[in-house]
């Protein structure tokens, strides 16, 4: 035999050979064994090389994606241990689950959720309540005039401090001084830091005792 077609004969032997690799490693993989065959055949060792990485790339995400079902099958279960001491699950633990509508322990989700939902509207009510009872407390001892002006942020000559608060909030910083044994006080606001590092104010209140006795831009 010419060393030609040995050459030949050898040439197709590792090329049917490389192929039956492909047809083995895609079967292995899941996929159809004929066409791993082919792919080799056409790209030879590229085929091949292409085949062990598309294997390795679903195992990966095959590992993924049981990981995934995994930590949701493990959050249902917490959820319906929740559910059981009567304990409303968190909405995030909910998500990353798959715990839904068609899950037995369904209707007493939503029998806590409602209960909880009616919690906040009763503490909401509550709340309002409260602050309107001190918003008439503070227009009785003010009078609404000046409790108006307040809440639009105005300051005014002998301002109580009460109202200062509620004009412009609480002051980022307080300095308080006696002269002639009356108590004098600045109330600062904007707070701000120099490129050198130092703390300086936008604007200036004073008080004497709890009264405003004036104000300005610093």
């Amino acid at each position: 035999m010419k060393t030609t077609e040995t050459i030949i004969i050898l040439f197709i032997a590792v090329w049917f050979y490389l192929g039956y690799l492909g047809f083995k490693i895609a079967k292995r993989g899941g996929y159809s064994g004929v066409t791993g065959f082919f792919i080799v055949i056409i790209g030879n060792f590229l085929g091949l090389f292409f085949l062990i990485l598309r294997n390795k790339f679903s195992k990966k995400m095959a590992s993924i994606k049981q990981d995934k079902v995994d930590k949701q099958e493990s959050n249902t279960k917490k959820i319906i241990s929740l559910l059981n001491k009567n304990s409303l699950p968190d909405f995030y633990l909910i998500q990353e689950s798959n715990f839904n509508k068609n899950n037995e322990h369904w209707s007493k989700y939503l029998e806590l959720y409602e209960a909880e939902e009616e919690k906040k509207l009763a503490l909401k009510q509550q709340i309002r309540k409260l602050e309107s009872d001190k918003e008439d407390i503070l227009i009785k001892k003010y009078g609404k005039r000046n409790y108006d002006k307040a809440k639009k942020g105005e300051l005014f000559i002998d301002m109580d401090e009460e109202l200062l608060i509620i004009a412009k909030g609480q002051a980022d910083n307080i300095e308080e001084r006696v002269v002639n044994k009356v108590k004098k006080y600045k109330w600062f606001y904007g707070k701000y830091e120099t490129n050198r590092g130092t703390i300086n104010y936008k604007f200036e209140v004073s008080l004497e005792g709890k009264k405003v006795i004036g104000w300005k831009n610093i």
